[in-house]
Order: C-alpha cells, then sequence, then structure tokens
C-alpha cells in the first residue's frame, strides 16, 4: 500500500522534522537502491530519498512504498526538471530534493502535492529557495563551508529558516548540526560504508545506521527533549 494515502503533506513535513535524518540512497544499480532504502528503515530511518541519479528511480520508490506502508515516507532527490519532479511524483513520491537553485526549475504548480527541498548553499541563495516555496532548504555542500558553524551562523540572523545540511556529515558530526538548529540532517555514504555495499552485507549496514538513531536518542535525553 502506497504511503501517499496515509500522510498528506503537513503530516510528511512533521515527520521529517521529527525525525532529524533523511536517509540519501545513491547506488548505480535499482536493485542495490533498493536493499539500502530497506536497510535504513529497518534500522528506524523514517525519511528514504531516492536520488533521481539511481536507475528506474521511479520504480525503487513505487517498491519502497509497497513494502513499507505508514513505516516510511519516500522522496527523490538530485532533481534537476520539472519532468523529473512529474516522474517522482506519478510514483509516489512525498518529498522532492534538489542539489541547487535554478531559475529553469518551477515548482508552485506541485508545492501543494510535495514537500520540496531545495540545494542551497550562500545566504542569498538560501532566502532565494525560501522565495521560491521550499518547506527546507537544504545547505550542501555544508562541509565546504564550516560545517555546523555555517548553519549556527546563517541562523543567527534567519532564526526562521528551516535548514537541511548534507554533505560531509557523519556518525561523529551529525548531532553538531542539530544543535546549532538545523531541522534535519541529510545522510549519504556515512549511512552506507561502502565496503558492505560492495559485499551486499544489508544487515550490517542496518546494524550501522541504527547506531544513529542511538546517538540522537541519547542527545535526546541528555538534553531533556
Amino acid at each position: 500500500m502506497s504511503t501517499i494515502d496515509q500522510f498528506n503533506k503537513t503530516e510528511v513535513l512533521e515527520l521529517i522534522s521529527k525525525t532529524q535524518m533523511i536517509a540519501v540512497v545513491r547506488a548505480s544499480e535499482p536493485e542495490k537502491a533498493l536493499k539500502l532504502g530497506e536497510a535504513a528503515v529497518k534500522a528506524g530511518v523514517i525519511a528514504v530519498e531516492i536520488t533521481a541519479t539511481v536507475p528506474s528511480y521511479d520504480k525503487v520508490v513505487t517498491q519502497l512504498q509497497a513494502n513499507f506502508g505508514n513505516s516510511a515516507v519516500v522522496g527523490v532527490g538530485s532533481i534537476l526538471s520539472t519532468k523529473q519532479i512529474e516522474i517522482a511524483l506519478d510514483a509516489g513520491a512525498q518529498f522532492i530534493v534538489t542539489p541547487a537553485v535554478s531559475t529553469d526549475l518551477v515548482i508552485s504548480n506541485y508545492l501543494a502535492e510535495s514537500v520540496f527541498i531545495i540545494g542551497a548553499l550562500t545566504p542569498s541563495e538560501i532566502l532565494y529557495a525560501e522565495h521560491m516555496g521550499a518547506d527546507l532548504v537544504k545547505v550542501f555542500p555544508v562541509n565546504a563551508v564550516g560545517g555546523s558553524s555555517y548553519i549556527r551562523s546563517i541562523l543567527e540572523p534567519m532564526p526562521w529558516l528551516k535548514l537541511v545540511p548534507t554533505g560531509g556529515v557523519n556518525l561523529e558530526n551529525f548531532v553538531s548540526f542539530i544543535h546549532a538548529g538545523a531541522t534535519c540532517v541529510g545522510l549519504g555514504s556515512s549511512l552506507f560504508p561502502k565496503d558492505l555495499v560492495q559485499e551486499e552485507k544489508w544487515e550490517e549496514i542496518s546494524r550501522h545506521i541504527a547506531k544513529f538513531g542511538v546517538r540522537l536518542d541519547e542527545t535526546r535525553d541528555s538534553s531533556g527533549a
């Protein structure tokens, strides 16, 4: 059963904000992308992004939703065109992620259908993404501009922004982004160790991913959140 019938846009946004992690899945084969998405959900990650660079990404999205129902929200990332938005939404994607802002990417016709996470880096780009209608702004590549300290600096004069730092976010530093005020973080290669992926050790990958949830829970407990 597709989760697109389970959650509306507001609920999807609330789930992403509450769970504070998005698993970003990249793979050269759709079968591997599906396995990685499954490993993430089994480890407790609610939001899974299948990038549009995955062959037949739309089929992967549909299958993940069929497999997990309302246990997950599934989106499509690396979106660069209006056509890709339409393909993703037709497949049942509940959130759309772009790597950057673009005047060629018109999202206004689709804002009612899906959560939009628009990629940006500079303060001007971040504000432009918000003006485009972004529900969240993906700050990418955040590791190239100072990491969590950059997020903190951006939010000091603009505390209303909902930021999703991505790029170089890992088990050792991801909590620092939450402390800096990020709404959630995007986690890619740090969730899926290359050697385990090559050896197709899906259960080990799932156990590794679960460490992120444990770390986040520990932080919440210590802060009383």
